[in-house]
């Protein structure tokens, strides 16, 4: 059944109002309570005094973090200067962390402790034509394990 938006509906013995379908489409969105099931009746179309109980605890505190991952993006935007001194950083810190080969999970957790994200720390690897090698192993690369070496300059390759 097609219900114009937004209506009030009552689940556990609270009013909530409903403001639109969840992208998941088994859910509508509240305003402020989290995510309700579609078997919420809207109280105008509901025969009991009571309307329908939830089959599940849908009434949450605060809205869910549908869209926003923990950490995934912040509330403002780095700057230029800041950005520029970000990748700076994880590029002067591989630098010295490459002096000769060297684990890449050792590589990860040193710029772990010293700060670094490690995705800065990826594009800075990429940023400085840093090479991979997997080295060891038995058959069919069991027990490999993956060396970052600097790249030689174009100067030095002969």
């Amino acid at each position: 059944m097609k219900r114009e938006f937004p209506f009030r509906a009552r689940v556990n013995n609270t009013i909530i109002v409903v403001t639109g379908l969840h992208w998941s489409g088994g859910c509508y969105t509240t305003q402020g309570h989290g995510l309700v099931p579609l078997s919420v009746v809207p109280l105008e179309e509901s025969l009991e005094p009571g309307g329908v109980r939830a089959p599940w605890a849908a009434v949450a505190p605060k809205p869910p973090k549908v869209w926003k991952r923990q950490g995934c993006f912040k509330a403002v935007p780095l700057t230029p200067q800041a950005r520029k001194a970000k990748a700076d950083r994880a590029r002067t810190f591989l630098r010295k962390a490459l002096a000769g080969p060297r684990p890449a999970t050792e590589v990860l957790k040193l710029a772990r402790k010293a700060g670094i994200n490690e995705w800065s720390l990826r594009r800075a690897k990429k940023h400085l034509h840093v090479k991979a090698v997997k080295v060891g192993g038995k058959r069919q690369g069991w027990g490999a394990k993956w060396f970052w070496t600097a790249a030689q300059p174009e100067y030095l390759r002969a």
